[in-house]
């Protein structure tokens, strides 16, 4: 199969290119080998079915785990369960999906066949689960894993999204008020007191400059912000510019503490999932780079696989991520020793929960103080354009 990649060469270079494989770890392989780290590689009929279907929501994945979990427990069928869950479930199109995951799995398709078949609807990490506990029997284990595992995204989701709404608030009030200013007050202001913009200070030349162009524009002012957006969408998506702020979010001091700590709980969660069906820790790695979105984490995950295939210990593999505390990483090298791995992961994880939380909060105490003042220092530029002329005609 053919697949498409983007990558980082030895040079430090985002390149694009494809490659011809048998699978996808083939492919990142020898890309390995010629010098290339991918941070991502589909295939065709990957990318054909990209966007194709709605995705489910992680509050969705949650009814659909809880539901599964307790009706397997019951020992009503699969498919049965999905009618339910298909009945309450508001959205047209995702009820119509499974309906097409029923009418798969009644012709004689696995659970994890009829879900794959539904394109990108349904995460990476669900559907790899799912077959984990198709092939090891632990099928309404795997449930109840995954119901606590996107209970904790769906929170966390809604944490982060709740701290940028009030910025953004702010933002726009702050934008609307300024350019009301700007284009309507003062221009008619100056214009009456006869005052040339040689006449004023630079700052108030600076804000006359800017309303003149804004009114020159007149309604192109907002197909010209979309374009500014929609360009810098694609650099985001196709220039690599996305993968120099993923980089930038894992290392600046405003945002490190947060990324890195949200990171450990994915890791720890989701690392504890696998290996409590019995998948080995190479296996385990392999899953979780094909569900992770970071090209910064999934260069990590890369090089953690390569090193656990010469035989690496897991404690030695995650201490190269130079992300994890010290006394995390003594912790997973002494549950490794005692076999009690999977409860050194779930209380580490419960750990991590509470010091990403604590991050969070500050985070918003510091945060809506901090752009409120931003927000008055920029509103008070513009006073100060339109006073110091003022003061200057009246001395």
């Amino acid at each position: 199969m053919e697949y498409k990649f983007k990558g980082i060469n030895d040079e430090g270079k985002i390149v694009n290119g494809s490659i011809n494989e048998e699978n996808q770890w083939g492919a990142i392989s020898k890309l390995r080998e010629d010098g290339i780290t991918c941070i991502s590689c589909e295939g065709e009929s990957e990318q054909a079915e990209k966007g194709a279907e709605e995705k489910v929501s992680y509050k969705d994945i949650v009814l659909l785990s809880r539901t599964l979990k307790n009706n397997l427990k019951s020992g009503i069928p699969i498919t049965i369960s999905l009618k339910l869950i298909g009945n309450q479930i508001k959205r047209k199109k995702l009820a119509l999906t499974l309906k097409k995951v029923i009418f798969y799995i009644e012709r004689g398709s696995t659970l994890t066949e009829a879900l794959s078949k539904c394109g990108r609807t349904f995460p990476r990490m669900f559907i790899s689960m799912v077959s984990i506990g198709e092939e090891s029997g632990k099928l309404e284990e795997v449930f109840s894993n995954l119901e606590v595992y996107y209970t904790k995204e769906e929170k966390r989701r809604k944490t982060m999204v709740n701290v940028t709404i009030y910025p953004l608030l702010i933002f726009i009030a702050s934008a609307i008020g300024a350019f009301i200013i700007i284009t309507k007050f003062m221009p008619k202001f100056f214009a009456n007191a006869g005052v040339h913009k040689s006449q004023v200070p630079a700052i108030t030349r600076f804000y006359m400059t800017l309303a003149d162009t804004l009114l020159n524009l007149d309604y192109l002012v907002i197909p010209i912000v979309f374009a500014f957006i929609g360009i810098a969408l694609v650099s985001y998506k196709k220039l690599g510019y996305g993968d120099s702020l993923d980089k930038f979010k894992h290392t600046s001091f405003f945002t490190k503490g947060i990324c890195i700590k949200s990171f450990s709980c994915r890791f720890t969660m989701s690392l504890r999932m696998i290996i409590t069906c019995g998948i080995d820790i190479k296996s385990a790695f392999k899953l979780l780079v094909k569900t992770e979105g970071s090209a910064f984490i999934k260069e990590r995950y890369f090089s953690g696989i390569e090193e656990l295939e010469k035989g690496v210990v897991l404690s030695k593999v995650i201490r190269n991520f130079n992300l994890f505390p010290e006394e995390f990483l003594v912790s997973v090298l002494l549950g490794e020793e005692s076999g009690d791995l999977e409860q050194v992961l779930l209380r580490y994880n419960e750990i991590f929960e509470e010091e990403l939380n604590s991050k969070i909060d500050l985070m918003v105490k510091l945060l809506e103080p901090g752009l409120i003042i931003l927000a008055g220092l920029f509103l008070l530029s513009i006073y100060a354009a339109i006073l110091l002329p003022i003061y200057g005609i009246y001395s």
